[in-house]
C-alpha cells in the first residue's frame, strides 16, 4: 500500500466523485473523507463531500466541507456561501452567516436565493445592526413572491424598528400592510393599538 499510496488516492477521490455522481451518498462518504484528508484542497472533493453529508444529516460536517471549499476556491462559489452561510444561520453562528451570506450576495447576480439570504440577514442582525437589517427586509420584500408568510413577519419586524425609532411614517406603512395581509394575526391586537396612537 506504501508503494501504490499515489494510486490509491486517485482511486479514492474518482470513486468517491463517481459514487456523489450517481448519488450513491452512503459509499462515497467515506471515499470522499479520505480523499479530503489526502488532499485538503481539492475543491471538488471538498464540495461533493459536503453535498454527500448534507444529504445523510451531517450538517456540521458538510459546514467543514463547504469550508474547505470557500478557503480554496480560486473565485468566490454563490451556491456555496449561500448553503454555508445558511448552516451558520440554522447552528445560530450568526458573524459566520453575516459574512458568508453578504459575500453570497456580492456574487448571486439574480440568483433564486437572494430573497432568502435577505431574510436569514434581516433575523440574524435585527438584534445588533438594525440599518443593515432593514436594509435585508427590505431587500427580502422586493424580491419575495407572493403568499410568502416571511412578508407578514417582514412589515412586523419593519413597524416595530421604525415605530421604536418615532419615524411613524415608515412605522404605520409597514403596520398597515401587516393588517391587510393578516388581520387575524396574534399580533393584530397589539399592532391595532400602535396605529391608533401613531393616528
Amino acid at each position: 500500500a506504501s508503494q501504490l499510496s499515489q494510486q490509491v488516492t486517485t482511486a479514492q477521490r474518482s470513486g468517491g466523485i463517481a459514487y456523489a455522481r450517481a448519488s450513491a451518498m452512503q459509499d462515497a462518504i467515506p471515499l470522499l473523507q479520505a480523499a479530503s484528508r489526502a488532499n485538503g484542497t481539492d475543491v471538488e472533493v471538498h464540495y461533493r463531500l459536503a453535498v454527500a453529508l448534507l444529504s445523510t444529516g451531517d450538517t456540521a460536517g458538510a459546514e467543514r466541507a463547504f469550508s474547505a471549499v470557500i478557503d480554496n476556491a480560486p473565485n468566490p462559489i454563490a451556491s456555496v456561501l449561500f448553503l454555508a452561510g445558511q448552516l451558520n444561520y440554522n447552528a445560530g453562528d450568526y458573524a459566520t452567516a453575516d459574512a458568508r451570506l453578504t459575500a453570497y450576495l456580492a456574487n448571486a447576480a439574480g440568483d433564486r436565493g437572494v430573497p432568502e439570504a435577505h431574510f436569514m440577514l434581516a433575523q440574524a442582525l435585527q438584534g445588533s445592526d438594525e440599518d443593515r437589517a432593514i436594509t435585508h427586509y427590505q431587500g427580502f420584500l422586493s424580491g419575495s413572491t407572493v403568499g410568502d408568510p416571511r412578508i407578514v413577519d417582514s412589515n412586523f419586524a419593519l413597524g416595530t424598528i421604525f415605530y421604536n425609532r418615532d419615524d411613524c411614517g415608515n412605522a404605520e406603512q409597514h403596520f398597515k400592510q401587516f393588517m391587510e395581509l393578516a388581520p387575524d394575526h396574534a399580533n393584530a391586537a397589539q399592532v391595532t393599538e400602535i396605529l391608533a396612537s401613531i393616528a
